[in-house]
């Protein structure tokens, strides 16, 4: 089980490295200032290295460290142990980023991916959610057949097929990483943690080595980017050209820019969809789609404290799914350097605000809507639950989006080098993403202590957050507008 922690965190840090080296080596914004500065490649490249990797420590976090604890405490081990895997938490990352580095500076260096650079990382961020969703799927699966230990060993560990034996293959060096965790108490134990740490410390001089030969070929140009030329006559230019309002141009423009980044595609846009899809996958998992499951659902549901649960539980859902695509909670840092043009583009205050706030609206109406109409295609249409579901889940998309706008007013992030820090280095996408979870699980948790009917639900939900939705809308065009005028760029 080492073997495959081990070897299943490399195979999640080569994967992403790829992606990080790409966006972090060639496609920052801070590339351009530090070319002409008499630096060497390998210089460059240790800083960028040293910052990937402690992206990919994150990771980490989330695969390895439960199971160093977990083995850790289960087998008695003792100092010995946990001081290697401390040091091996810091090492394990090494090679496999070398590797998406190695094979990034190959490509770069003689092919002219660079113009294509947005494809690249839509591709890849797409890739990435695939094999999350496939990983998903597998244990949806794995979980169906948890009744039957003996099958489940036999897929873990027994034979040259299984996963132990499959992902050592791909990663070598984790059965050097487990091994020298599992004799640390052992002379056996230091010689491969030494041979591991030794392997790893190559990795890095043969990085630096070929750095020196191929970064500066292949990050050179990369500022260029791939367009179609066509010449448009003058009937084509007329053509071409639509008349809107101020209002719909400055949302068609927002929209724009989420669908044409990359980075704000990945996180905002298809980070939309993210719940819904594996709350649909989860569904068609346990069979409850079109099932006994689903009718049996459906006579419970009848009652009306259980009706009063599920409009909690839809809230709940637009709450989470709204909040945690940040598209409100970013749509002032996304502009960056350039947010002085809003500030003189002949627009009100409050126009901009809707205009902000729609494309996130229409985004997570969407999603929810997606939500419920399988689960109501699984259990039958409840006629109660749809214009009270339709209206609570307004309410819970209003609230996220207003919360998200009034932090970008006060604490807005616009000094950034490269998009994606726009988003994932943001701290009011963090707050909203998870306040939302905690809300919601606070109301459906109350809903349920409190015991109210269907219809009291309705009403207490409907007063307290229409009532804070409009206390927020208005501080918003007050107090919002006071701040976004002292703002700096």
């Amino acid at each position: 089980m080492l073997t495959l922690a081990v070897a299943g965190v490399s195979l999640a840090v080569f994967i992403f490295g790829i992606f990080y080296v790409l966006a972090v080596f060639y496609f920052a914004k801070d590339v351009e200032l530090l070319l002409p500065l008499p630096l060497k490649p390998s210089q460059i490249l240790g800083a960028k290295f040293i910052t990937v990797l402690v992206y990919e420590y994150i990771t980490e976090l989330l695969i390895l460290l439960p199971a160093l604890v977990v083995f850790g405490v289960k087998s008695g081990a003792g100092i010995l142990y946990y001081l290697y895997g401390l040091l091996l938490f810091l090492v394990i990352p090494i090679v496999p980023l070398v590797l998406a580095s190695l094979i990034n500076m190959i490509i770069m260096r003689f092919t002219n991916l660079g113009k294509h650079k947005d494809a690249l990382r839509i591709i890849g961020g797409i890739l990435a959610l695939s094999i999350g969703l496939g990983f998903s799927m597998i244990s949806q699966k794995m979980g169906q057949n948890s009744g039957d230990t003996d099958a489940m060993v036999k897929l873990l560990i027994e034979g040259d097929n299984s996963l132990v034996s499959l992902v050592s293959k791909i990663f070598p060096t984790a059965k050097l990483a487990s091994l020298s965790l599992i004799y640390s108490s052992a002379l056996k134990g230091i010689i491969n943690l030494l041979l591991f740490v030794g392997i790893s410390v190559a990795a890095v001089i043969l990085f630096m080595i070929v750095g020196e030969l191929l970064y500066f070929k292949g990050v050179l140009g990369n500022s260029e980017v791939y367009s179609r030329r066509k010449n448009l006559s003058s009937e084509q230019l007329d053509k071409s050209l639509r008349r809107n309002s101020a209002m719909k141009a400055f949302m068609l423009k927002e929209i724009r820019i989420l669908f044409r980044t990359p980075s704000y595609l990945l996180n905002c846009v298809i980070g939309s969809f993210i719940w819904p899809v594996f709350i649909i996958i989860g569904m068609f998992g346990s069979g409850s789609v079109n099932s006994d499951q689903g009718t049996a659902v459906l006579e419970v549901i009848n009652y009306q404290r259980v009706l009063a649960i599920v409009l909690a539980v839809i809230f709940a859902i637009s709450v989470v799914f709204s909040g945690g695509n940040g598209i409100a909670s970013t749509s002032i840092s996304r502009d960056g350097q350039n947010l002085y043009i809003s500030k003189y583009i002949p627009l009100s205050f409050k126009d901009q605000i809707i205009a902000r706030i729609m494309p996130g609206f229409i985004l997570s109406s969407i999603s929810v809507l997606l939500t419920l109409g399988v689960a109501f295609f699984s259990i039958e249409l409840v006629p109660e639950l749809i214009i009270t579901g339709l209206i609570v889940s307004v309410l819970g998309i209003l609230l996220t989006s207003f919360v998200g706008i009034l932090l970008e007013l006060k604490f807005p992030k616009l000094n950034w080098d490269n998009e994606e820090k726009a988003v994932k280095q943001n701290l009011n996408y963090m707050v909203v993403m998870f306040g939302s979870i905690i809300l919601a699980g606070a109301v459906v948790v109350l809903i349920v202590l409190l015991t109210l009917s269907f219809w009291y639900a309705f009403a207490a939900i409907v007063l307290i957050f229409g009532g804070i939705d409009l206390g927020l809308y208005y501080l918003i065009l007050n107090k919002g507008k006071k701040w976004f005028d002292s703002i700096e760029v």
